[in-house]
């Protein structure tokens, strides 16, 4: 089924159109199934936790929010550990909403506050199930336009509450689709400073968290100069792809 669908996103719903219903080919086909070309790793299939409240979503979505989930839910470890060794990424827009309810920090949004109580669950849940904690860090917190940093302070408390309290979290993001909302250069200066965070809190580096991103819309000339000034502190870069994107230019172009 992924196999299929990635084959329609990529335009060629008429080449399996035309496998499925024109005359067969004059010459065979041979394929070789002793030989892999590419493989993926054992975290490839991997799923995701949002933030989205009830009034933004249809009924079938509802009380899926991150902050509602339950996550002690034996059924729902039973699901989720099912994915293992895979990775669940909490985020999404509203992931640069999100307040840690820990230190001195701005007023919480009704529905996007993570008391420390959520976030070990959360942690418990993905040690239960085996799975990878990636979590998206809040970007915009304290930022006042696009060419501005943000404000860390509510960052480094709840990384300072991470690594006190052991809970296991596999990588950071930082962000969600932000492209267009801040400036690539002063993005990646912050990156730099959750980089030294993490350092400093990890000293291990055999336990220390991935720093990841920047978690946006393909946009090449944002993600080079992005990664010309922050690469090197990264562990690895993630993009999203939507049906219709030309993802071949943008891979071209990022890579000059």
């Amino acid at each position: 089924v992924i196999w299929l669908a990635s084959l329609m996103d990529a335009g060629l719903t008429q080449f399996l159109t035309c496998l499925l219903f024109c005359s067969p080919l004059s010459n065979a086909l041979t394929i070789n199934f002793t030989e892999a070309i590419g493989t993926t790793g054992d975290g490839y299939v991997s799923f995701n936790f949002d933030w989205h409240l009830n009034s933004e979503e249809s009924p079938a979505w509802f009380n899926s929010s991150v902050l509602v989930l339950n996550m002690k839910n034996p059924q729902l470890i039973y699901l989720a550990s099912q994915l293992s060794p895979g990775h669940l990424r909490v985020g999404g827009s509203e992931g640069d909403v999100a307040i840690y309810d820990v230190g001195n920090h701005l007023p919480c949004k009704p529905g996007f506050c993570m008391s420390m109580d959520k976030w070990k669950e959360l942690g418990e849940f993905c040690q239960a199930a085996k799975i990878r904690l990636v979590f998206g860090l809040n970007a915009m917190y304290g930022r006042p336009n696009k060419t501005s940093h943000f404000d860390p302070s509510n960052t480094r408390s709840l990384l300072e509450y991470t690594a006190k309290n052991k809970i296991p979290v596999y990588g950071f993001e930082f962000g969600n689709e932000l492209q267009s909302k801040i400036d690539a250069s002063y993005m990646a200066d912050d990156y730099i400073t959750i980089r030294q965070m993490i350092n400093e809190l990890w000293p291990d580096s055999t336990t220390r968290p991935w720093l990841i991103g920047p978690d946006e819309n393909p946009n090449s000339e944002f993600l080079k100069e992005l990664l010309e000034k922050a690469g090197p502190v990264l562990n690895a870069s993630t993009y999203h792809i939507y049906p219709g994107t030309d993802f071949i230019s943008f891979f071209a172009l990022s890579m000059q």
